[in-house]
């Protein structure tokens, strides 16, 4: 059965195709300024894998308490580091670049999202409060002083002297989380680093508690601040 108003029909058919189009269009476009935040990494499939992270529940933890978009960049690309632990030179190239684009201090971020630093940060703070905003600052202060407040112990590194430094922040500063990690092959220097700085809480020579976890590929010991 033939259409009473050919005319009115296409008319209506051509403005549901331009609408489709142009919606198509949009979202294609919004894809490409999402994926520009990416373009220093130079590589699609790490580019799919960071947008992918979008869809996990970790993505949506991690948003809950991190507004920020650096951040949450520096996330996605800390996670994608993860995928390509097993690809040495893919993962030493993705450092390479995260450093090039976002400095130490970003490479250092993505290091923690990568190893799963974080996550214990989280369950850590989650053990000494549960209100939402409090979380918020916590998370917060430990970005904003990765630099100061967290150690990353590499194979090779003097022991002595990274006990020192950390003693020493400790008493300048009285932070009220000081993280101590390591990934990969500084399983040694890690250890001894944490046995010193047990014996100080032991001693009272630093006014905090500790806890510590260990995985197959990374440990990390929490120093944090007793009340007063």
């Amino acid at each position: 059965m033939s259409s009473e108003n050919p005319i009115a029909d296409a008319v209506e058919g051509a403005a549901k195709a331009f609408i489709k189009v142009t919606a198509e269009g949009i979202k294609q476009l919004a894809e490409k300024i999402r994926d520009r935040k990416y373009i220093f990494v130079q590589d699609p499939e790490i580019i799919k894998r960071a947008r992918e992270q979008r869809n996990t529940s970790e993505w949506n933890l991690f948003t809950t308490y991190v507004d920020d978009h650096k951040l949450r960049i520096l996330f996605q690309v800390g996670v994608a580091l993860r995928g390509t632990e097993r690809e040495k030179e893919r993962m030493q190239l993705l450092r390479d670049r995260i450093k090039r684009q976002h400095g130490i201090e970003g490479l250092h971020v993505a290091e923690l999202i990568q190893n799963g630093f974080f996550n214990r940060f989280l369950a850590n703070a989650l053990g000494r409060t549960q209100v939402p905003e409090q979380l918020k600052i916590e998370i917060r202060s430990l970005f904003e002083n990765i630099e100061k407040d967290v150690i990353f112990v590499k194979k090779g590194d003097s022991v002595n002297y990274l006990t020192n430094v950390i003693t020493t922040r400790l008493l300048a500063n009285s932070p009220r989380t000081f993280i101590i990690c390591s990934s990969g092959w500084a399983v040694q220097e890690f250890r001894q680093i944490e046995e010193l700085m047990k014996k100080m809480v032991h001693m009272r020579v630093i006014r905090y508690d500790y806890e510590s976890y260990e995985s197959e590929y990374t440990e990390v010991l929490f120093l944090n601040k007793l009340e007063e």
